[in-house]
């Protein structure tokens, strides 16, 4: 899966469930994931080692 993709499915999960609690999408509980953000956080979970080989 393509970094891309995962922003894609991560936003897609977080509009279903502000839909299921009555939000809209974006809100303050469910932000909406833009693609630099998402590769500034990939070092802070994976770690410096992992991270190499996820952004590629």
């Amino acid at each position: 899966m393509s970094s891309l993709a995962m922003v894609d499915y991560i936003n897609a999960e977080r509009k279903a469930k502000a839909e299921a609690e009555g939000l809209t999408f974006p809100c303050k509980r469910y932000r909406k994931l833009s693609h630099d953000n998402f590769l500034k956080k990939v070092p802070k979970v994976l770690g410096e080692n992992d991270c190499r080989k996820f952004l590629r």
